[in-house]
């Protein structure tokens, strides 16, 4: 296998950010007003839906950060389909002669 290109594509998580951070500001908002009146089961539960989101924020930032969002493609021309290795790789698109490949990750 003669790797000819790679290239990674990362996944846009920037809309589901945007949406949790904006559920974590209205739900913390939304418990502070309860708890300020005396409602705290109410306030307990927007509470709660409050830090799930900002912890999924945070993980989602992580994973993007870190690179674990990433997949690593290559183009390679495969020579010998019997010694290609498909625990590592899987083929994605062929063009001609020219194979993509995309890494399996564990």
């Amino acid at each position: 296998m003669e790797i000819l290109y790679t290239y990674t594509k990362t996944m846009d998580v920037s809309g589901l950010v945007i949406a949790a951070i904006v559920l974590t500001i209205f739900f913390g908002g939304f418990a502070w007003i309860l708890f300020s009146d005396k409602a705290f089961v109410l306030g307990t539960i927007c509470a709660t839906i409050s830090a799930l989101s900002a912890v999924f924020v945070v993980d989602v930032g992580d994973a993007f950060i870190s690179g674990s969002l990433d997949e690593t493609y290559h183009e390679v021309v495969i020579t010998d389909m019997s010694k290609f290795d498909t625990s590592k790789y899987k083929i994605v698109e062929q063009r001609g002669k020219i194979f993509v490949v995309q890494e399996i990750s564990r």
